[in-house]
Parts: C-alpha cells; structure tokens; sequence
C-alpha cells in the first residue's frame, strides 16, 4: 500500500520539516530475453547482466546517501534492481515495487501475475507493494510519491535519496509530460534528477551539484535531529516536572491528610479524659 496522506490533526509541518531536495536516479531496465511473450517475466539476459555489472560499478562507487529503491513489477526491471544495486541493497535497502511504474494503465492478467510473485516471493531484498488507491494517473501517482505528497512527515523524511528502476513507455511519459527536452534512455542507462518536496519537476543535475546537494541534506538532517533532541530534551523536562509537582501535591495532601487524623485523635483524647476526671 502506499504512504498515508499527511495528518491534518497536530500542527502543520514547516517546510524546514522537510528534505530541502529528493534527489532520484533514474535507470531503464537492463537488455531481456522475453519468455513465451510474457511481457511481465522476461529475464535480464547475458547481455543484460553484463550491462548491471557496468551499472553496479558506477553505484558501488557512491551509494551511501540513497535511501529508498522503487522499481517496476516486471520481471526484467526487478533483476536490473537486484543485480545492479547489489551495494545499496547491502546497506539494508529494500526493493519497493511499484505498479505506476510500468507505465501501463488498464488492468489485466500481468498484475494478477505479479502480486502473486510478490507475495511468494522469498527474496529478502523485497520491501512493499505500492499501489495508488486514487483515482489519479500512474504518472501522477509516481510524480506526487516522489515529492514527498502521498507520505506522512515521518515517512517523508525518510526519503532523500531515490533509485527509480523502470521502463522505456513510462520515461516518455514522465519527461514528456515536462518541461525538460527528452532524449531517449539506453538500456541500464542511468540519469541523476533533483526536486523538490511538494513538486514534481526533475532537473538534471551533474556530479558537482550532485555533492552539493548531499551536503545540504547532510546539513538538513543534522539540524533535525538537534532539533529533535530539543524537542525531547522539553518533553522530558514537561514530565519531570509534572512529575514532581504530582509528588509534592501528594505529599501535602498526605501531610494534610496526616495532621487531621492527629488533631481529631487529639481531640478525642481530651473528650475521653474529662470524661474520666467526672
């Protein structure tokens, strides 16, 4: 399932509250062999593996920063996923499948298909299914998921650095629905875009301003959690003093409850003294 919409209880994020950019590497699915035209399990190939070597280089390089891996259901997508991103995966990232992702619209057998491996699946790099449950477009689904706006701050905050594994259909889609010039992805091509939280227009950006963009992050996350460690630092304090002024209430009324008990077992013993000096 996809992310739950933001809250609309509690105070309303900031916009500090937020990464200051998602950064998403796009990569088409590596070369496939198709098996008695099943679009949806056709395996990477030779020639494909060779292409994920290739790929899993660049990514062994610099991998520390990505967060979350989203790939298409197709068979051949998910083997470009596993193969090529062995390193990232190897940081504790899951695979999540998103449907959109296919850049096919209408229902049919192939989605039946690929739930069922899905949810067979013993692979250990899979994470979760995610399915739009709107009645937006897939193109729509996938640009909102990856500006932060089907995901609740928690989860949003998670999400800084992307791997998006897909196909041909849908990069047409997704580019020339925009504003940036298209040129036509090779296979187990991969491309670095930035955006940001709440838009979902990708900009092209370049190994330096790759860095930069890290850095940023970096200096974003770092001033959360100190603002995060304050915020805690208040509730502790909210509750030690809660606490004590609970404890002192009680104490007073144990003390009160204490000197009646003695003024009224004071009074009796004087009640039952003048009555034996009768």
């Amino acid at each position: 399932m996809c992310y739950p919409a933001a809250s609309s209880t509690g105070p309303k994020p900031k916009s500090s509250d937020y990464p200051p950019t998602i950064i998403v590497h796009i990569v088409r699915h590596a070369h496939a062999t198709f098996n008695n035209g099943n679009d949806m399990s056709a395996s990477v190939d030779y020639a494909g593996e060779r292409q994920c070597d290739d790929l899993a280089r660049t990514f062994s390089r610099d991998n520390e920063g990505i967060t979350h891996i989203l790939c298409s259901p197709y068979k051949r997508c998910i083997d470009t996923a596993r193969k090529s991103l062995r390193s990232v995966i190897n940081n504790g990232v899951k695979i999540d499948l998103m449907r959109s992702l296919s850049g096919r619209e209408t229902d049919n057998k192939d989605w039946v298909d690929g739930i069922k491996f899905f949810e067979e699946s013993s692979l250990h790099e899979m994470g979760r299914w995610i399915q739009r449950d709107s009645k937006a477009t897939d193109l729509d689904f996938v640009r909102g998921w990856l500006s932060l706006k089907e995901m609740n701050l928690a989860e949003a905050q998670k999400m800084k650095e992307v791997v998006v594994v897909t196909h041909e259909r849908f990069l047409e889609k997704l580019f020339r629905s925009g504003s940036i010039r298209y040129h036509r992805f090779g296979l187990a091509e991969a491309r670095t875009y930035r955006l940001t939280p709440g838009d979902g227009t990708l900009v092209a950006v370049g190994p330096h301003e790759l860095k930069q963009l890290r850095k940023a992050q970096g200096e974003w996350a770092s001033a959360l959690a100190l603002q995060k460690a304050i915020e805690e630092i208040k509730r502790s304090e909210a509750l030690l003093a809660a606490k004590i002024t609970a404890d002192l209430k009680a104490k007073a009324e144990a003390q009160g409850t204490k000197l009646a008990q003695d003024t009224v077992r004071s009074r009796l013993d004087g009640v039952r003294a003048a009555t034996l000096s009768c």
